[in-house]
């Protein structure tokens, strides 16, 4: 499919320094900037990933048509680039369940062509649970990893799942399409302000049609960040902050460390999934076929035991998203399961 592109989108692209221009005629000189796949890296075979590339030409210019395969179809944009001209293109591209390498084509419109190819990150493995931190704070995945069971999981048969996390510090290289955000399966928000003007609405709704189509969102309360209220990201509320509460917990032998947790109300169909002292450390709030967690605990007042211990709770509360199990669908399957997925209303009420 060709798509005709007017205006750039907000993309920022990981830099890898690609140059490659062709010979065969001077308006097909086209160089490839940068390229990002996937979102932070997070990569799920047999499905939809996000990809931006950036293009520019220096020479006499372009007119033709670029296009883009992750090894699976293309998709394509029409460019008329002028001399020093540039176009940040952002799309979801299929990929095939082991994707290897994927290619930029151009075609100028005299026909001269030329191509550059580009590996594609590992893809997770079925039983990955890809965990995404949007976060201020480096490391603050630092002490996720290992198997975990997840909610909902057959007693009989556990669902155990390897977590594989992942981080990105910058709003405005989120994806602007919920379909872009199908290989990951959690989003840790950490620190950032989310009424930041860094983070364009296209790419809020984004984040928000995503959740409401089965993934999880985790707000990591710390002191001196914002709370939900107000924000884009109010509706995901599992719990209005109120106070904050001195109070002992376990560090992971016989001794106990104070912390100052920030507690308050479980918002309407909200629970609590770890209470310590008659207070909701972590509270979870389905939205529609997706969930939100909210979590009181700073990670700075933690030991690395009792992080580690933190996230066993948290992702424990986490349910697989209806696009996770790629492995068991063929192609006609997935596509049905994403066109039904689109259908959902915007305004379903949280559960």
């Amino acid at each position: 499919m060709v798509y005709r592109c007017a205006a750039h989108t907000h993309i920022v692209a990981l830099a890898c320094a690609c140059a490659l221009t062709c010979a065969a005629s001077t308006r097909a000189d086209l160089v490839v900037e940068s390229v990002d796949i996937g979102v932070g890296g997070i990569v799920r075979g047999g499905g939809w990933t996000r990809f931006a590339v950036t293009l520019a030409t220096d020479t006499e210019g372009f007119e033709g048509t670029a296009y883009v395969s992750l090894g699976a179809e293309e998709n394509g944009i029409e460019l008329a680039l002028v001399r020093n001209g540039r176009t940040r293109w952002e799309t979801v591209a299929r990929t095939p369940d082991l994707p290897t390498d994927g290619t930029v084509r151009w075609v100028d419109t005299a026909q001269a062509e030329s191509s550059y190819s580009f590996p594609i990150p590992a893809p997770l493995a079925p039983n990955d649970l890809g965990v995404l931190a949007v976060t201020s704070t480096a490391g603050t995945l630092a002490y996720v990893g290992g198997e975990i069971r997840l909610d909902g999981a057959d007693p009989d048969s556990p669902q155990r799942v390897r977590v594989k996390p992942s981080e990105t510090g910058s709003l405005s290289s989120l994806p602007s399409d919920w379909l872009a955000w199908s290989g990951v399966d959690v989003v840790v928000w950490r620190g950032l302000h989310p009424n930041s003007s860094a983070w364009a609405p296209a790419q809020q709704t984004a984040l928000l049609r995503w959740i409401r189509r089965g993934g999880t969102f985790v707000w990591l309360e710390d002191a001196g960040t914002p709370t939900l209220d107000g924000t884009p990201l109010a509706p995901l509320m599992a719990l209005a902050p109120a106070n904050w509460v001195d109070m002992s917990l376990p560090r992971g032998d016989s001794l106990r460390v104070p912390v100052s947790i920030r507690t308050g109300t479980l918002a309407p169909g909200a629970r609590s999934v770890l209470t310590v002292e008659g207070n909701p450390l972590i509270a979870a709030r389905d939205i529609g076929m997706g969930r939100a967690l909210y979590v009181g605990v700073p990670l700075a007042a933690c030991t690395p035991t009792m992080e580690a211990a933190l996230w066993r709770d948290v992702f424990g509360a986490v349910r697989r998203q209806p696009l996770a199990p790629w492995e068991r669908l063929d192609p006609a399957q997935r596509q049905r399961l994403v066109d039904r997925l689109n259908a959902l209303p915007e305004s379903a009420p949280a559960r």
